[in-house]
């Protein structure tokens, strides 16, 4: 578990947009567009550190990447990637769904249209046999265009 958890940290990297501030959806598998240009220093800042934190996850080092993510929220209170970061490494390190899910709800409360937050909660509620929710939050994702989400529905549905 640990090599494809490090190895989806890195994809995640590679295809997701820094969220640290803005609350427009973010579709899995565009090419990251976070620039500094309409940014506050804290935004800035935070956007730095949560790239740090996934550095330091591709690297196994979650104690450190937690920091990092921390930290960053820590300057923008309103980074839900922070948050759906470390509800990550919560489930997949730790596997710690309980933890996951708080941070999960706090990333969603900031951005309910955050694509990766409700693709990853419909799959914790999927784990736990709650179908239902699970659904719920596929949906959602999927009718943010979300790719993934729409395959998930389907295996879902089966």
């Amino acid at each position: 578990m640990t090599r494809w958890f490090k190895l989806s940290i890195i994809a995640l990297f590679i295809i997701t947009t820094i969220g640290c501030g803005s609350k427009e959806p973010v579709k899995s598998g565009e090419a990251t567009k976070a620039t500094s240009k309409g940014m506050s220093s804290s935004q800035k800042k935070a956007h730095i550190l949560v790239d740090k934190g996934l550095i330091a996850s591709g690297k196994s080092k979650y104690e450190e990447a937690i920091k990092l993510f921390d930290e960053a929220i820590a300057e923008d209170k309103n980074c839900y990637d922070a948050y759906y970061y470390k509800g990550f490494i919560a489930w997949g390190i730790n596997a710690d769904t309980d933890t996951a899910f708080v941070h999960l709800n706090k990333a969603l409360k900031i951005n309910p249209k955050h694509i990766e937050s409700l693709v990853l909660t419909a799959s914790l509620y999927d784990q736990q046999g709650d179908k239902a929710t699970a659904e719920k939050y596929a949906k959602k994702a999927a009718s943010l265009g979300s790719e993934s989400a729409k395959r998930y529905l389907e295996k879902l549905k089966r």
